[in-house]
């Protein structure tokens, strides 16, 4: 396959291509026989240069002159660098199976090219081929306009909040580093790996509740006020599952960090259907440990958060 030229690799079908930004790579890289990631022309700054200058002309009142507003396109003309990741499949199907079957090889690509350039390498387009059409598709940023924490985003309460949070981070390092670690989770694309990295966020908030409560699970109940029980029941397309989520999260983080197992086993009987749940919905877990961390970050800028005992 790599004796192929580069362009007759990339018209090959069936195969999913995934175009990111942020990518800095001077020639093309064969991750597998299968996966080739290939430099592009850069996005450049022409919409940001042109928001900018309407800005500046809208609120401000200042003139930007055409020669200005060439200088700002061409002093970023090579900046947000674009390459494709390109996923040759052995089968042809449907293009969403297509990304179904590429999706973790190109989320892998992405990320270890992430750590070859120390950039974070985000996906905005989709092209999916099959033997005998094409599909493309935007992929927007990952964003939602969901009312946090029952004030709605606006007024007195959402102002006093905001500005809270700021003084608190900016004096108390640990409500820092647990800021940044839910800032992660909420950039993770794998859902699992998402609720790991959210229980992350719950666990250094507990720091100080783990002696007395003997092991990690054990504090995040504690901090969140669940000793007797943190186990709920969801419905979903005709299935009911029990489980508790913080257990379960925190068994796949330490499955994830420090390679213990977690087999079916090790849970009670009525909870083992989890597995089945983690395969086909593991968003409903991480979505539940999101609401847990935002709701004890808030806490810990009231003052009431358990995490903060001397």
């Amino acid at each position: 396959m790599a004796a192929l030229s580069i362009d007759d690799t990339l018209r090959q079908r069936p195969a999913v291509h995934m175009l990111c930004s942020g990518v800095f790579i001077q020639e093309h890289v064969w991750v597998t026989e299968d996966l080739v990631v290939v430099p592009l022309k850069a996005l450049g700054f022409n919409a940001q240069a042109a928001y900018l200058a309407h800005y500046t002309t809208s609120v401000a009142g200042v003139p930007v002159d055409e020669g200005g507003l060439e200088s700002l396109r061409q002093q970023g003309k090579d900046s947000l660098p674009v390459a494709v990741f390109c996923r040759l499949c052995a089968v042809d199907a449907s293009p969403e199976e297509l990304e179904r079957l590429a999706a973790t090889d190109l989320d892998t690509a992405r990320q270890i090219i992430g750590w070859s350039s120390s950039n974070e390498v985000t996906p905005f387009g989709m092209l999916t081929l099959t033997s005998s059409q094409g599909y493309f598709r935007v992929l927007p940023p990952r964003e939602n306009q969901r009312l946090r924490l029952g004030f709605g985003n606006t007024g007195v309460a959402f102002h006093t909040q905001i500005a809270s949070l700021f003084q608190t981070a900016l004096r108390d390092e640990r409500f820092a580093f647990a800021l940044s670690l839910h800032h992660d989770a909420l950039r993770e694309t794998n859902q699992l790996f998402r609720a790991a990295r959210f229980f992350n966020c719950l666990e250094c908030l507990a720091a100080k509740l783990k002696a007395e409560a003997g092991g990690s699970r054990k504090a995040v109940k504690m901090l969140l006020g669940f000793q007797d029980g943190a186990t709920i029941e969801v419905a979903i397309a005709g299935q009911r599952y029990r489980y508790d989520p913080i257990e379960i999260a925190g068994r796949i983080r330490d499955k994830l960090w420090h390679g213990v197992p977690f087999k079916a086993e090790d849970l009670i009987v009525e909870t083992r259907s989890v597995f089945r749940l983690i395969q086909d919905h593991p968003e409903t877990l991480a979505d539940n440990l999101q609401v847990h961390s935002e709701l004890e970050l808030a806490r810990w800028v009231n003052g009431v958060s358990k995490g903060l005992r001397e």
